[in-house]
């Protein structure tokens, strides 16, 4: 019925090669990327209002909720991504489970817009980072199968400003849009980008996908081309027999290079005497120079034939394996990518967390001002695909670790901001920037480490001849979501509750000192990654 739009064994979909250009699957899957983050940060600004007016919360109360829906969305990100990782990679097609995860995420995102009990909220928080896992975890398993890992750098760098951009305008907008036209219409404005989001999904063909059509194109050009060949050349079907007795000799030779002479049945070795019976496959060689009633045997004359059939028919039952992913968590060079992709979505988790409140309790803004805040942390995030592109040259290792150890004095300077003053509010805005311009240099240069780590540990798998695993790029970035969900049970936690006991202060502090740490301790922790024969990348790459 929908065979001209989604295509069919004998029918090329509509604007087949757009919709299977680079350019279109990359812009699709930003929007996606984006439309994820955005749903988890527009609510940012809104839940510490609209949980006191929606549910009847007590105020005393609404920083502690306010930490538990962001946690609950972190713990479902962590529990699902090893699944969504090992399933992803089993998958024939990358594009149906990406559909699936999308709209498991707008039931989700029902229950959160028409929600009236707390614990309506935290199902639609769970089921909202359960299913969004498999958004980010496909999307960039997607870019890699696209570009390939070794131009996948630039292109992180425009999906690190999609998740960014996600992260901090979805609290700008979120609060903008509640404060000026309500709860119906920050939802209102979601359902409308998951629309758009839908449709570029379905108008998406994978390039694997793709590739059946156009190879099938080509084919049938070459087929044709061969078949007036042929027509031209061959002999008609009654003097099939001559050929065959002609050719039996020549080819009976060419099988069994000691052969001295042919008596019609068997063959005779000159210097043992045995008698050597015709192989199968050569039968199956003869019959494929036969050409039968004007059609073009040859190869595949010989892999249709009985013997060839019934080997490529035969199951080999195959015994249930390890995921791969429990393999990568032991390789040093992906565990040092996870912990620093923990310490950012730490870093960006706690900010959502408490500046909404801070900024309402401090400076008594509504919830526009509280959402305009986050607007210094936006535009330093243009800077991600140069920063990505430099990464294409030059290996990511110590720019992450620059980028944690610039982060750290100005994380803690932010306990400075204290009074309802104008020059605390600018200085709050100064330091958001300079923050995210150095969070960049540690964003972009862990998904690409993640790239190339598990390029590297998959050649180690193909140098041990481990033939059952083709790809890994989905499980390497199950690792990168494992470690964001990790990130946003911490950061709440940290920054959320321990500014809600300890204060403002104490809680940039903390949180201040354990990025530098970090950032110290990754100069020596992180391995320099070991040499890749190319050949073996090409060929990970064309397998997956």
């Amino acid at each position: 019925m929908f065979a001209w739009f989604n295509g069919s064994p004998t029918r090329r979909p509509i604007f087949l090669e757009f919709r299977s250009s680079t350019g279109f699957i990359i812009s699709a899957i930003w929007l996606a990327t984006f439309t994820d983050i955005f749903l988890y940060g527009v609510v940012v600004p809104v839940i510490p209002y609209a949980i006191t007016s929606r549910t009847g919360t007590p105020e005393y109360q609404v920083q502690y909720w306010s930490a538990v829906l962001l946690n609950v969305y972190g713990a479902a990100l962590l529990c699902m991504s090893p699944l969504y990782g090992w399933f992803a990679d089993h998958c024939r097609t990358r594009q149906w489970p990406y559909m699936l995860g999308l709209l498991f995420l707008i039931g989700s995102t029902l229950l959160l817009a028409l929600g009236r009990r707390v614990w309506i909220l935290i199902l639609g928080r769970v089921l909202q980072g359960a299913n969004a896992s498999i958004i980010a975890i496909l999307g960039l398993a997607m870019v890699v199968d696209t570009v390939g890992p070794e131009k996948c750098g630039y292109i992180m760098g425009y999906i690190s400003l999609a998740i960014n951009l996600g992260v901090f305008t979805g609290p700008l907008l979120g609060g903008v849009v509640f404060d000026r036209a309500g709860w119906s219409a920050v939802w209102g404005m979601i359902f409308a980008l998951l629309g758009v989001d839908v449709l570029l999904r379905l108008v998406l063909i994978e390039k694997k996908r793709a590739a059946y059509w156009l190879k099938s194109d080509a084919d049938n050009v070459v087929q044709k081309g061969i078949q007036e060949k042929i027509t031209e050349i061959v002999p008609g079907p009654s003097q099939t027999a001559s050929i065959i007795d002609r050719n039996i000799p020549t080819l009976m030779a060419e099988s069994h290079p000691r052969v001295s002479g042919i008596d019609g049945n068997s063959v005779h070795d000159v210097e043992k005497g045995d008698e050597i019976k015709p192989r199968p496959n050569t039968m199956a060689s003869l019959s494929s120079s036969v050409i039968k009633d004007g059609s073009v045997s040859g190869d595949l004359a010989e892999s249709a034939s009985p013997t060839n059939v019934g080997h490529l028919n035969t199951k080999v039952k195959k015994s249930w394996q390890v995921p791969v992913i429990f393999y990568m968590l032991k390789d040093r060079r992906l565990m040092n990518a996870l912990i620093g992709v923990v310490v950012v979505s730490t870093i960006l988790t706690s900010l959502d967390s408490t500046v909404p409140v801070f900024v309402k309790n401090t400076f008594h803004w509504d919830a526009t001002a509280a959402g305009l805040v986050f607007l210094p942390l936006t535009a330093p995030g243009f800077l991600d695909p140069l920063i990505g592109k430099f990464c294409d040259r030059y290996r990511p290792r110590y720019l992450a670790s620059i980028g944690f150890c610039c982060t750290a004095p100005f994380f803690i300077l932010l306990r400075i901001v204290s009074q309802n003053t104008i020059h605390d509010k600018v200085t709050l805005c100064v330091l958001f920037f300079i923050l995210r311009t150095a969070v960049s240099l540690v964003n972009v240069p862990l998904l690409i480490e993640i790239t190339w780590a598990v390029e590297e540990f998959m050649a180690k798998m193909k140098a041990k001849q481990d033939k059952e695993q083709k790809s890994g790029y989905a499980q390497g970035y199950a690792i990168y979501n494992i470690g964001f969900g990790a990130g946003a049970l911490i950061g709440p936690t940290m920054g959320g509750l321990l500014a809600n006991v300890e204060g403002w202060k104490v809680s940039t502090l903390a949180l201040g000192i354990v990025i530098g740490v970090w950032g110290i301790l990754s100069f020596w922790t992180t391995p320099a990654p070991a040499s890749i024969n190319q050949e073996h990348s090409s060929s990970i790459h064309e397998s997956v």
